[in-house]
């Protein structure tokens, strides 16, 4: 009883390191108390220290051990760079099937570091094998029986399926985590807001260019968290899409995949104009449905995406790209920018103290570089440039 009440624990705590690498070292602790005679063990994978979901653990070792392995052996290790080939991922692949034991004692890396060190017998196994994603355990002894060896093995096999499953899951979070870091960093490059909130209207997370409408506190703000504007007509339009898009967005919107089209959501789009005090041109917000949830389990998660569009956000690299790509002077591309924004060309000569046909000239030459006829191409292509090049400073001159 005792027994399978340890085998219980020991499957809890690998688990739970399954989504927490620093419980690691407490699901190895739980697998030693299953083998009494462990003076040691070592979680690791190769070749990716440091790096995202790589793991270097090492229970206990025997003092200089570590030191003694980085130092002489580690690129003689025979199993590490056998366990690097090709191995299965469905199961748990023990030493012996790797790197015979016979094969062991005779290498140098047994005589010079295990032995000295009292390790004379190990249970090793590879249980997750993908180039550099390949996971190692094992656990170390001084010279088990057979019949020890044998025991010890059989519970490493009954553990295996969850050492296997709980590696596999660690690497799918690590990729996940990876992918949503690659997602946040693109939706930081757009001079587009973004934003994502949960079914009251709480964001989630905003990338930078939303962060920064928030933060200017122009009409559209955070309040308690939550997306909100400062006139009473575009907040009341707000609240009320908010409340709508959070009751029907997980009900079959986008369902199976999670994505969404004009077709299938069934005019839950909404869009709201919202004033600000500072410019004449307002923030345009988008509301549209983000996931399905018919079960309502994700209620506190991303139920609807935000797009906050402001003609007056531009890209802090769009001057230098104008210039490449166009051959634009510095002058030329802050009358595109001016324009871009909103100005008239009168304001675009009252601003920078030039006169009209100054303005007229550069004007016209900017739109023979850039192969356009009317002004509102012009607009079109900053703003298509800005738009992927990255959040400059709303409401700059």
């Amino acid at each position: 009883m005792a027994q399978r009440a340890a085998v219980a624990e020991a499957v809890a705590q690998i688990w739970r390191a399954s989504t927490d690498q620093a419980l690691w070292l407490d699901a190895m602790r739980a697998i030693r108390e299953l083998l009494p005679r462990t003076i040691g063990g070592t979680l690791y994978t190769p070749f990716r220290q440091g790096q995202p979901g790589g793991l270097w653990i090492n229970l206990d070792p025997p003092e200089g051990l570590i030191e003694a392995y980085v130092s002489r052996f580690a690129d003689k290790d025979i199993f590490l760079h056998s366990v690097l080939r090709r191995l299965p991922r469905e199961r748990f692949v023990f030493t012996e099937e790797i790197v015979p034991q016979h094969a062991l004692e005779s290498a140098e890396i047994y005589r010079d570091w295990m032995v000295p060190f009292g390790i004379r017998k190990a249970i090793g196994a590879a249980v997750h094998a993908t180039g550099q994603e390949a996971t190692i355990i094992s656990m170390a002894g001084p010279g088990w029986s057979e019949r020890e060896a044998a025991q010890y093995r059989a519970v490493m096999e009954e553990l295996s399926p969850h050492i296997h499953g709980a590696i596999a899951a660690h690497w799918r979070l690590v990729r996940a985590e990876t992918n949503a870091r690659i997602s946040r960093y693109a939706l930081d490059e757009l001079a587009l807001g973004i934003a994502w909130l949960n079914a009251e209207g709480k964001v989630m997370h905003a990338n930078r260019t939303a962060q920064a409408v928030f933060d200017g506190n122009d009409g559209l703000q955070l309040t308690a968290g939550r997306i909100a504007a400062a006139a009473p007509a575009a907040a009341s339009r707000l609240a009320a899409g908010i409340a709508r898009l959070g009751r029907e967005s997980g009900t079959g919107i986008g369902a199976g995949n999670g994505a969404s089209n004009g077709a299938d959501r069934n005019g839950l789009d909404v869009v709201v104009a919202v004033s600000r005090p500072s410019r004449r041109q307002p923030y345009v917000v988008s509301l549209v449905p983000a996931i399905a949830d018919p079960a309502g389990i994700a209620s506190a998660e991303v139920r609807i995406i935000a797009f906050i569009s402001d003609p007056t956000i531009i890209s802090a690299r769009l001057r230098g790209r104008l210039g490449e790509l166009y051959g634009l002077t510095r002058s030329e591309a802050e009358i595109a920018e001016s324009l871009a924004r909103g100005d008239t060309p009168d304001e675009v000569a009252a601003h920078r103290g030039v006169s009209m046909n100054t303005v007229r000239t550069q004007l016209k030459t900017l739109m023979g570089k850039l192969g356009v006829t009317r002004q509102s191409d012009v607009i079109r292509a900053v703003m298509t440039l800005s738009t992927l090049g990255g959040a400059g400073d709303p409401g700059a001159p």
